[in-house]
């Protein structure tokens, strides 16, 4: 199978895109439906797939949350992830309540399965879709809570890597290459050094835009090691990628902290609190499907009541017939 290479990709990206981003952009938007404006969770967001799916889902307009390891944060972030959760030291579920204040996200791109399946269930806002691409998780026997599936209207697809046919019909639908995609190949990280000129050049008057796709980079990654410089003093990775809004200038205007302010006490009681409303959110949908279902089956039976009594469809009258 040979497929035109676009113009200003090299060879070894054009390889990367067949497997890599042609699978994605099956998850993302032949099964997914991804729209401007939605939110995305994308799991492994720092192997091959997941990295091209972090890509896309940005060039669609969306905003990406993502996992991956505390070693790959970096990455992620770099490719145009908002906000990465390290999956070995926090619960994304938790995460995804707090981030989106507990409406969920409309689409999660799941290669893990597993443990997984649950959690991502109860993540998605009501009307989400749910595809898994792959099974990392080992565990093909997961549960899946059918009560949140049917109050909350979700959609659940699975999908892989395709045999040649129909990865040429999906590369058919391919978009044209939109920006920087190639930095998935690459894993590009920036050092401490070039973070610094490009803070320097964008408190010089630089536009963001132009800074930021001359690197290859999201411009909110620029905004946060501007703001991870003047809270903390240096720019190394954060366990999570949320940037801290302060004021001040890049300059060193302000009095740095020496680490990031842990949580408040009132923060994490909300954050329990918000994920109680939504359970019992959805046991209230769950009895309320039961009920509409019994009242069902009892206005069934009441009528059945009725046409047997009904006049010539009595018993009597059935064996005076014969």
């Amino acid at each position: 199978m040979a497929v035109v290479i676009p113009s200003g990709m090299s060879f070894t990206e054009a390889a990367a895109v067949m497997e890599s981003f042609v699978t994605a952009w099956e998850a993302l938007s032949n099964l997914g439906r991804i729209a401007a404006g939605e939110t995305v969770l994308v799991h492994a967001a720092a192997g091959d797939i997941g990295s091209a799916a972090v890509q896309l889902a940005k060039a669609a307009g969306a905003t990406v949350l993502a996992t991956a390891s505390e070693s790959n944060i970096e990455n992620v972030l770099a490719i145009g992830a908002d906000t990465v959760f390290d999956y070995k030291q926090v619960d994304f579920e938790a995460e995804i309540i707090d981030v989106t204040a507990s409406r969920g996200v409309d689409l999660i791109i799941d290669f893990v399965g597993g443990s997984y399946l649950a959690r991502n269930i109860r993540s998605l806002a009501p009307g989400g879709w749910l595809v898994q691409v792959g099974l990392l998780g080992r565990d093909d026997n997961a549960i899946i809570p059918l009560g949140t599936v049917l109050h909350n209207h979700l959609q659940l697809m699975g999908t892989g890597v395709h045999p040649q046919t129909e990865t040429r019909k999906i590369a058919d639908s391919f978009p044209a290459r939109r920006g920087n995609w190639g930095m998935a190949v690459r894993q590009r990280v920036i050092d401490e050094d070039q973070k610094l000129e490009l803070l320097q050049r964008m408190e010089a008057g630089e536009t963001v835009t132009k800074l930021a796709d001359e690197v290859g980079i999201s411009r909110q990654r620029l905004y946060e090691w501007r703001d991870q410089l003047r809270l903390r003093g240096d720019l190394k990775s954060r366990r999570r990628g949320r940037p801290a809004r302060v004021a001040g200038g890049v300059g060193g205007d302000l009095q740095l902290q020496s680490a990031v302010v842990p949580p408040a006490p009132q923060e994490k009681a909300l954050t329990k609190a918000r994920r109680r409303i939504r359970e019992l959110e959805q046991k209230v949908g769950q009895q309320q499907l039961d009920l509409d279902f019994f009242r069902e089956a009892l206005r069934h039976f009441e009528e059945d009541q009725r046409r047997s009594s009904a006049p010539g469809e009595t018993g009597s009258s059935k064996s005076s017939k014969r």
